[in-house]
């Protein structure tokens, strides 16, 4: 496989996945009690372990073809980025209830499954391109890590500029980024560079728009039926 859009793909791959972590545990922070916050990292963890064991599982059949898989989970991350926060919003799942309703046990572990999909996908972009690397894994490496540095301090200047919940449009534009890096090719036709545009464009469309996530103790948002909208607020970090 490598070409020359491998780096940069997995650069904005790599900060895609930092971003939507940071983000996802201020907006945890803010609408659940902030034990749940931690549940972004947890969840990254969880979709970066099973990566390893799919890919182990799977070597055998991805070997011949690692630039088509590549190119396909690249694809694939803004737009199982922005289904897993579509998902968990319609969740009814309330923190405070665990111990008095079972089925909340449920609705956690598909909490857990829902967030945990984006990051399998992406860390599936990164170890496949660390197989093909061959004896260029350390320049891959590099991109990687540079990728989640930045992606890092990036999803501070999103949350100076936007509430949490618009603030991930910016981590899925990240991905959308490294999707279209990544099937760019001097061979591909315009043709199908707009069929890989059109799904990108309503990640991104779709990322833009507001995810208001359940609230829980009343303070952020009053309760309508169990559920409640997401309202910015003042906080330390964004300014409304």
């Amino acid at each position: 496989m490598p070409t020359r859009g491998t780096g940069p793909a997995v650069f904005c791959v790599s900060a895609a996945v930092l971003a939507a972590q940071v983000l996802l545990l201020r907006l945890f922070a803010t609408e659940s009690f902030h034990h749940f916050a931690y549940m972004a990292i947890g969840v990254a963890l969880l979709g970066f372990g099973a990566s390893g064991a799919v890919l182990v599982v799977l070597e055998e059949r991805i070997g011949p073809r690692l630039g088509l898989w590549f190119q396909a989970l690249a694809l694939a991350f803004p737009l199982t980025l922005v289904a897993g926060i579509a998902v968990v919003n319609r969740i009814p799942f309330e923190p405070t209830q665990l111990l008095w309703d079972r089925s909340q046990w449920l609705w956690l572990a598909l909490t857990y499954g829902s967030l945990a999909g984006p990051f399998l996908v992406a860390a599936a972009v990164i170890g496949i391109a660390l197989m093909a690397a061959e004896e260029r894994v350390g320049r891959v490496y590099a991109w990687n890590l540079v990728g989640s540095g930045l992606g890092s301090g990036a999803a501070l200047l999103l949350l100076m500029a936007a509430p949490p919940d618009r603030a991930l449009a910016g981590a899925v534009a990240m991905a959308a980024a490294g999707a279209v890096v990544a099937v760019l090719s001097p061979s591909m036709s315009r043709g199908r560079l707009a069929l890989a545009a059109l799904p990108l464009a309503a990640a991104v469309w779709c990322g833009s728009r507001p995810s208001p996530m359940r609230g829980d103790r009343g303070r952020h948002g009053r309760r309508r039926g169990g559920r409640s909208r997401w309202r910015p607020r003042r906080s330390g970090t964004h300014r409304d």
